[in-house]
């Protein structure tokens, strides 16, 4: 109902477009809708700033100019040449605010990772990245970019190994790859015991009327018995081997040579996936997941064959943009992404117990059941340099005594964060609570 109403007030403001300039903001705001109470405001934005620069034409400084029609290679080149990158104009408007005014998410993005102040306000009193000058979908396009940009544009030249690198180069060509055997013989019966601790441990509560899900998804752990799948968010204090798993020198280099900087743990899970029939639900249906471009390694602790309850990931989806709306509810459907991606190629996670998956979760993936299937029991790493997510954690600290640990640490900021299944439970994504804060993200 909210979109239906959206939609009209978009086509009102179309016919009241006066400007080609504004025909062409308003088809776009058409396109791209996503929030009715947004649409007003985003328009009386939108349309104040057509009519200011029809006022200043030609009085716009060859930053702002560029930077005002989305011209990223004109950017790029002026900025080469010393442009100042904060110079504002009569009206206090740095390069900034004309690329967030006109909604040109990647010269803003660009003006960011360049070094640009985005805590410089304009005559108004307004800063570019605020909701008082742009909307949230600008703004999350900005941030989506911003990142991306950024991994391309800092270089993590930390020495590595071939086998580093080639999984690293699969990654960012497939958004996907296969570790065969990244755990050793030696160290996957620890952590199967260890994961068994944790099932049986759950399985006592749920016998005395406790750790049944309660719809709170930070719980710390949980058996939802709608789903058949045992839950725990803080693995780690369950099994030393798996953090351990995470001071590698290939995982960690790999990890961070993807993202292009220094990346920390953010959490790690546990699943235990018993034999069910497929609903398209949660993280069951296709769906990315709502954050900043990060890593994830799914470690399988049982074998995984074609028939039984294995991820399927949509290869070279890790690229795509998701829009606003879907970072509130992330399950997507395929067909709007066809034009992007052509015909689709899909990764199945198939492997023995010991093998590993690195994948980017901006990727479209799903988890898969089957009710004739074995039980899937796997542990997941998160990993990301972004600081709004990270969920905290029970790590034993005798880990750092028994081998080289990398600088910086990966459980750096994990050590020192909340543990988020003892604060108050989110309403929404911390991609969306965070989004006006841009401190916390930039």
């Amino acid at each position: 109902m909210r979109r239906r109403l959206a939609l009209v007030n978009a086509t009102t403001y179309l016919r009241r477009a006066v400007s080609p300039s504004q025909k062409r903001t308003a088809r776009r705001m058409l396109g791209s809708v996503a929030d009715a109470a947004e649409l007003p405001r985003a328009w009386s934005r939108r349309l104040a700033y057509e009519s200011r620069m029809l006022r200043a034409k030609g009085r716009l400084s060859p930053l702002a100019a560029a930077a005002s029609r989305g011209d990223t290679s004109a950017v790029e080149r002026l900025l080469r040449d010393g442009t100042d990158i904060d110079a504002r104009d009569a009206r206090g408007m740095t390069a900034l605010h004309h690329a967030v005014a006109r909604g040109h998410a990647d010269v803003a993005a660009l003006l960011l990772v360049r070094g640009v102040d985005p805590h410089l306000v304009d005559a108004e009193g307004r800063q570019a990245m605020s909701l008082d000058f742009t909307s949230k979908e600008t703004l999350h396009a900005v941030r989506l970019r911003y990142h991306r940009l950024r991994s391309a544009d800092d270089v993590y030249d930390a020495p590595a190994s071939d086998e580093v690198l080639g999984w690293a180069r699969e990654l960012e060509q497939k958004g996907v790859v296969r570790v065969s055997g990244l755990v050793s013989a030696d160290e996957l019966p620890l952590m199967r015991a260890g994961f068994a601790r944790f099932v049986a441990g759950l399985d006592a509560k749920v016998a005395a009327g406790e750790g049944v899900f309660s719809g709170v998804w930070e719980e710390e752990e949980h058996w939802r018995p709608q789903d058949r799948v045992y839950v725990t968010n803080n693995a780690f204090k369950h099994s030393n081997e798996l953090a351990k798993l995470c001071l590698d020198s290939s995982v960690i280099g790999t990890v961070r040579r993807y993202l292009g900087r220094n990346a920390f743990v953010q959490r790690a899970l546990g699943f235990r996936y018993l034999p069910d029939e497929h609903e398209d639900d949660m993280q069951f249906a296709w769906h990315h997941d709502m954050g900043d471009k990060r890593i994830k390694i799914m470690v399988l602790l049982t074998d995984v064959g074609k028939n039984d309850q294995y991820m399927s990931y949509v290869i070279g989806s890790h690229r795509l943009y998701h829009p606003h709306r879907t970072y509130i509810d992330n399950k997507l459907s395929l067909t709007p992404y066809r034009k992007q991606l052509g015909e689709f190629e899909y990764f199945k996670a198939t492997g023995k117990a010991g093998d590993a998956f690195f994948f980017d979760p901006n990727g479209i993936h799903r988890g898969n059941r089957n009710p004739g299937a074995t039980t899937r029991d796997a542990y997941i790493l998160e990993f990301s340099s972004d600081t709004t997510n990270t969920w905290g954690g029970d790590v034993d600290p005798s880990i750092f005594n028994e081998g080289p640990v990398p600088e910086p640490n990966p459980f750096e900021r994990l050590l020192a964060a909340e543990k988020r299944w003892e604060a108050p439970p989110a309403k929404v994504s911390t991609w969306v609570t965070s989004l006006p804060e841009i401190d916390s993200w930039l």
